[in-house]
Order: C-alpha cells, then sequence, then structure tokens
C-alpha cells in the first residue's frame, strides 16, 4: 500500500476498489447540513461551517437576531437562510448578508436562497457610493453581492419568499425568483431574471437597472396574460442597460404579440439595447402607457429555410 494510501480514507484514483471509510467521506463530503440558529454569535458560527461544509447547507433562523459585533461573516457557499418569519437587524451599524469577497476570482456558484426572512437596520452603500446607514441604499435591511467587476464571478440569489429591505447587487451577481423585495433594488452590472421560469418578481421600492445590467425576460407565445416574466415595482423604474429575451416553444403569428414586462408607479428611462434569441421574430419595446414597458414581438421577414438545409450540405 502507497503512504497515500495509508494516509488518506479514499485510494489513488485509478485504484477499482474503494474501501467503505473512503465510501463514508464522500457521502460526507456531499450531504448538506443544518444548522440551528437563536443567537448572533450562533448566527457568525453556523455561516462559518457552511462555507466549511461543501453540500447545499440550510441555516435556520430561530428567534430576532440584533447584531452588536461587527459585520457578519461572508458567504461564501451554497446555502439556504430559512427565516421562519423572524428577523436580522443590523441596526443601522452593520452588513447583514454578504455574498462572496471583493478578491473571488473564479470557482463555483454560490447560490443563495433566503425564504420568509426580513432584514433590516443593514448598513449598504448611501447615494454616494460610500458605506453609510442613512439615504440610498442605507435605508433598510441590506445584501451586498460582491464580486470582482471585471470577471464576473456568478454569485446567485434565488428569491422566492419575502425579503425585506433593500438589496445592491453588484457586477457579475444575478437576481431571480418569484418572490417579492420590500425595498429598493439596484442592480450595477447585474442580472436580474423574474420567475424560475416565467413568473414575476415583485420590488416594493424603486428599480434601477444601470448601463452594465441585464433584465432577463422569458415569453411563450400562448398570449395570456402569465406568459412572460414581469417585474412589478411599487416606485419607480428606473431603466438602462440590456432587456434579454427569451423565448419558450409556442405561436408567435405574423400579426405579433405584446407583453408587459414592468409595471411600475412610474417608469424612467430606456433599456439601451435588446438581445434576443428570437430567428424569426422581431423584438421592440413601448414605453407609451405611462407606468408600463411592454415588449412586442412578430414574425420578421428571415424565411424558415434560412434555417434548413439539405443533406448535401455540410
Amino acid at each position: 500500500m502507497s503512504l497515500l494510501s495509508r494516509h488518506l480514507p479514499c485510494p489513488p484514483y485509478f485504484r477499482k476498489t474503494l474501501t467503505a471509510a473512503c465510501l463514508l467521506a464522500m457521502l460526507q463530503s456531499a450531504q448538506a447540513a443544518t444548522f440551528p440558529v437563536t443567537t448572533e454569535d450562533e448566527l457568525r458560527q453556523a455561516i462559518r461551517d457552511a462555507n466549511a461544509n461543501p453540500g447545499a447547507n440550510f441555516i435556520d433562523i430561530r428567534a430576532n437576531i440584533r447584531l452588536e459585533d461587527g459585520d457578519l461573516p461572508p458567504i461564501l457557499n451554497t446555502v439556504t437562510l430559512r427565516g421562519n418569519s423572524f428577523s436580522i437587524d443590523g441596526q443601522g451599524q452593520f452588513r447583514l448578508l454578504v455574498i462572496g469577497t471583493s478578491n473571488d476570482a473564479g470557482g463555483p456558484r454560490i447560490y443563495v436562497q433566503v425564504t420568509n426572512l426580513t432584514l433590516s437596520g443593514g448598513l449598504a452603500a448611501g447615494g454616494n457610493g460610500a458605506d453609510g446607514g442613512g439615504g440610498g441604499l442605507g435605508a433598510g435591511g441590506a445584501i451586498r453581492a460582491s464580486f470582482r467587476a471585471v470577471v464576473p464571478q456568478a454569485g446567485s440569489l434565488r428569491l422566492n419568499g419575502s425579503l425585506g429591505g433593500d438589496v445592491e447587487l453588484q457586477a457579475g451577481t444575478r437576481l431571480q425568483g418569484t418572490g417579492s423585495l420590500l425595498g429598493n433594488l439596484v442592480s450595477a452590472g447585474a442580472t436580474v431574471a423574474p420567475g424560475n421560469s416565467i413568473g414575476t418578481l415583485n420590488i416594493g421600492g424603486n428599480f434601477v437597472l444601470d448601463a452594465g445590467s441585464t433584465l432577463d425576460i422569458e415569453i411563450d407565445g400562448t398570449g395570456a396574460a402569465s406568459s412572460s416574466d414581469t417585474v412589478l415595482v411599487g416606485g419607480t423604474a428606473t431603466l438602462d442597460g440590456t432587456l434579454h429575451v427569451l423565448s419558450l416553444p409556442g405561436d408567435y403569428s405574423v400579426a405579433g404579440k405584446s407583453y408587459t414586462i414592468i409595471t411600475a408607479a412610474a417608469v424612467s428611462g430606456q433599456f439601451a439595447q435588446i438581445a434576443n434569441d428570437l430567428v424569426f421574430l422581431d423584438a421592440a419595446v413601448d414605453y407609451s402607457t405611462p407606468g408600463q414597458v411592454n415588449l412586442l414581438v412578430g414574425r420578421n421577414s428571415t424565411p424558415f429555410t434560412a434555417a434548413s438545409y439539405t443533406y448535401n450540405q455540410t
């Protein structure tokens, strides 16, 4: 037996037999763990333990928690935070959920799912870009998803429940789901994707999509009211960046179809560009209805034969 085999539970990869210890180690490495939390110290330790465990872990919040001892540690691994209708309060002084670190340089995606958890009093970037508790994103709870601006680091937040406070998404991050964000959403170079396929994302405050951001919208050809992704905004939707249209199978007639993709108290700005995977369809955006952004999709002049070939072609 080699030195490596004696000191590791699993033999080298070219061995055909797996020992019982090796199988146990492999199973344990893939197992998710649940970390129950009732205090600030337990929450900090649970985040560290979840970071160290390679499984898709759960942190179970079982009491209201007020931060007294500084920012929470960054989340570096896939995790679900189950709020159970409790809250985390940063008292306007401390960051709440920090996903990733500013010097991440690759690695696997970090999927963070938050359910039935209210964030309040979180420290986030204020209107002038400085850290502060008031104005801008400092008004409520905060999530800061921080990744390298030049190399997108694909951090994901899946929101299917209710989340209090404001959210700032930095370059390379992604927010998707059918949940409700009670505060403001600012996307600074990120991707916002309503639904888990087609669905609605609710934003209670303002929605800002900056020049480097993308709004992913899925549509189908059924023509029903629920046949496209939608963003419902309680405040003002300020638009820039890219509208990315993805089509599902359906009947997209020559006469075209209209989809309401954003409804807001007010709409400011327009998408800088439209990107799509629509080979035989054209997409345009209509901003003429106050408080709405409508996507118009219709048949273009590309013949179906353009996508066909014969056995004599390669």
